[in-house]
Formats: structure tokens, C-alpha cells, sequence
């Protein structure tokens, strides 16, 4: 897990993140260990002279290729005055890790697919079908079959009520299985532990297609990336966030998250990524399960419009009592006070995550970098392993702001 946060007035734009890394193995009786490295880069300039900085959230690395090698190879690809809007920056930057065929080969991207429909039989369907039966569906293969079918059957409803891809949808994922699904339609009945029936298997076929081509990402895949700054032609800051998949049929599965501008009407803006309890607790004066829970046992006690009604009352006093005064004083913060906002409800959801009774994944060393018009990107605080560059903190691109 992973702790970000950007702060956005008209001036400019704070950016913080925490350094700390989750790496997951098996052990030898098959549970799930996790360990945590601190350390970690997650915040990158693009160049010293261009406003504009990305965050990572999420997996730190695209079926195998590390991020920061990524970007590290994007930057070279830049035009001189960069692009006029900031969400160009990312249009390109998804393109050019389309651009190298070499990077990802086609068997990589076939052996994916394959994994990915596996897993999301194995830990959805097949996950179902256990509960569902009384005994293993090898035990009775038809009555393994039925159920699969029913179970099958309303998440292909649940399924359609999921948008499709921007700019890829259902033709995609059709020319996906043209590609790839000669290889994995044999292995249904490999994966399921039996044998499927016709229709069965056509389920599945379109299930397959699904997957690639609507709006959801493995949860294991999915990379957030977050673009914040100016373009070219851009007077105020805005900021982009993704989540990102694998590539399949040398494309870039991509799900637009916040796309929002600082604008006469909106003269602040605070996003938090990732494990962000305690800058909700913070920002809002609740927590989202709090939240949740407050919402349930409203529910349980009113009547249903009378319900909905008190909490949408409720949520109007947030927004009133809690969010317009804090979005007001950072409207008008200087750029070093951002900068301070940023830092501290970064430090809050380390602190969080040391308070919590569960595994710390937020922590280490941050990073902080302001963005704004006069200075393009400066690091205020930029994490480097030790005895390299150490010449470099008297720089002014690493000074602290006071």
C-alpha cells in the first residue's frame, strides 16, 4: 500500500508521497507473506524545466518493467516546450509504452491473458461453486455444471452494467479473442476441474472477452498514476489519476479515475491516494467506514426516505462545517505552506498505519516536490540511497521551505 497526496491552488502544486513497498510471496504451507521495503521512489519530474510531476500508486511495475524505467525512457521522447494540456502528458506517456513491441512480446501479453482469466474464475466462479456445493464438483461433474452455469450466468448480468473501455470496448475484446482465445478455450476444463458443457464453455468464451474489454483491472494488476501540474497552454494546475492494466493485443488498458482543473470556481483542490483513513478522518471528520456504519444503522432505524433524507443532511453539514473552510485557507496558502499541508497528511497516514493493529505498508522516508510557473518542478525533499549524490543536498533543488 502506498500514501499520496497533491494539494492544488491557483499557485501552484504541492506533491508527497511516503517510500514504502509491499512484496508478496508464498510460503511453503502456501500462505501469503508480505514484506515491507522502505525506500521506494514513487514521485518523478519529467525535466527540470517542465511543471509536471507523476505519482505512483499501486503496483510498482508493468508485467515485470519497472515504472521509474518507464518514465526514465519517456522523458527523452518529450517535445521541447512540452504539451499544451497536462492530460497530453499522459496520452503520451500511455502511447509510448505501447510504441516497443520488443518490451512487451506477444507472448508475454498471450501467457497474461491467460493468467488473468484463470484467476478470476479460480477466485470469483470457482470460489462460488464451493459454497454452493455440498461436495467437490469432481465428485459430480453435472451437478458441477449446473451451478457453475447459474453462477456464470449472473455475473454476465452483473457484467453488463460495467462501462466499456474508452476507446477499446466490445471490438476489442473481440479481436482480443480472435487472437488469443484459441489458446486458452481448450483449458476450461483444465482450470474448472471438470468438464464443461457447450454453453458453458461459450459463457466463459464471452466472460474472457469481458474482462479486456470493460472497465475493471485485476485487483493484483492494477497501477495507479497520477499526473499533476501545467501544460503548456494551461494557467492554472490540474491533475489526471489512472488506473492502469496490462498490455494485451499491444494495447494499454486504461480507466480514467479525476480528470480536474483549479478554475474560478474550484480555487482548491486535495486528493489523497491510496491508504488514506486518516486524511479522510482528517479532511472530512469522518472516516468512510465510520461513515458506513453510520449510513447502516440510520437505515436500520428510519424509514427509507426518511433515512436517506437525514443522511444527506448530514453529509451537507460535512460539507459545510469540515471541507469549504479547509478548501478556502488552501486556496489562499502560499506555495510553502502546500507544501507543509502535503507533508503533514502524508506523515498523518504513516502515523495511522503505525496506530494500526494490521501490517504497516505506509512509511519510510517521503518525498516532497512543489510545481508551479516561476520554478517549473523543485524537490523540496528527494529521497537518494546513501553515499550517492550527496553533494546534491545543498543543491537548490533539494532545499527544505521554511
Amino acid at each position: 500500500m502506498t500514501c499520496n497526496v497533491a494539494v492544488l491552488n491557483r499557485l501552484g502544486v504541492a506533491l508527497a508521497t511516503d517510500s514504502a513497498v509491499s512484496s508478496l510471496r508464498h510460503d511453503e504451507s502456501g500462505e501469503v507473506v508480505t514484506k515491507v521495503f522502505w525506500g521506494s521512489r514513487k514521485l518523478f519530474r519529467l525535466r527540470p524545466d517542465l511543471p509536471v510531476g507523476i505519482l505512483l500508486h499501486g503496483s510498482t511495475d508493468l508485467m515485470g518493467r519497472p515504472w521509474e524505467s518507464l518514465i526514465g525512457t519517456f522523458r527523452s521522447t518529450l517535445p521541447a516546450r512540452g504539451f499544451p494540456a497536462l492530460v497530453d502528458y499522459a496520452r503520451a506517456f500511455f502511447r509510448h509504452v505501447e510504441s516497443d513491441p520488443a518490451l512487451f512480446p506477444d507472448t508475454l501479453q498471450r501467457r497474461d491473458f491467460r493468467l488473468t482469466c484463470e484467476a478470476y474464475v479460480k477466485g470469483f466462479l470457482l470460489h462460488g461453486l464451493e459454497e454452493e456445493l455440498d461436495e467437490p464438483a469432481a465428485d459430480d461433474p453435472e451437478a458441477a455444471r449446473q451451478a457453475l452455469g447459474r453462477i456464470l450466468k449472473r455475473d454476465l448480468e452483473e457484467w453488463k452494467r460495467v462501462p466499456e473501455l474508452e476507446g477499446l470496448g466490445e471490438p476489442y475484446g473481440q479481436a482480443l479473442w480472435r487472437h488469443y482465445g484459441r489458446e486458452i478455450h481448450p483449458f476450461w476444463a483444465e482450470i474448472l476441474g471438470f468438464r464443461p458443457s457447450r454453453s458453458l464453455v461459450a459463457g466463459l468464451d464471452r466472460l474472457a472477452r469481458h474482462l479486456y474489454s470493460r472497465q475493471w483491472i485485476s485487483p493484483e494488476d492494477i497501477s495507479g498514476i497520477v499526473f499533476a501540474g501545467f501544460g503548456e497552454k494551461e494557467f492554472f494546475p490540474a491533475i489526471a489519476e489512472y488506473w492502469l492494466g496490462t498490455l494485451a493485443l499491444g494495447r494499454l488498458r486504461v480507466i480514467q479515475r479525476t480528470s480536474v482543473a483549479v478554475s474560478d470556481e474550484n480555487a482548491a483542490l486535495l486528493f489523497p491516494f491510496g491508504q488514506t483513513e486518516a486524511i479522510d478522518a482528517f479532511f472530512r471528520g469522518i472516516t468512510p467506514k465510520l461513515m458506513e456504519n453510520l449510513g447502516a444503522a440510520v437505515r436500520e432505524t428510519c424509514p427509507p426516505g426518511a433515512a436517506e433524507s437525514l443522511l444527506e443532511e448530514f453529509r451537507k453539514t460535512i460539507e459545510q462545517t469540515q471541507i469549504e473552510p479547509l478548501m478556502c485557507l488552501i486556496s489562499s496558502m502560499p506555495c510553502s505552506e502546500l507544501v507543509r499541508l502535503a507533508e503533514m497528511l502524508v506523515n498523518l497516514a504513516v502515523f495511522g498505519a503505525h496506530l494500526s493493529p494490521h501490517l504497516e505498508t505506509v512509511g519510510g522516508p517521503l518525498e516532497l516536490a512543489l510545481l508551479n510557473r516561476e520554478t517549473a518542478f523543485t524537490w523540496v525533499r528527494r529521497n537518494r540511497p546513501t553515499g550517492i549524490d550527496s553533494d546534491l543536498q545543498t543543491t537548490p533543488d533539494n532545499r527544505r521551505f521554511s
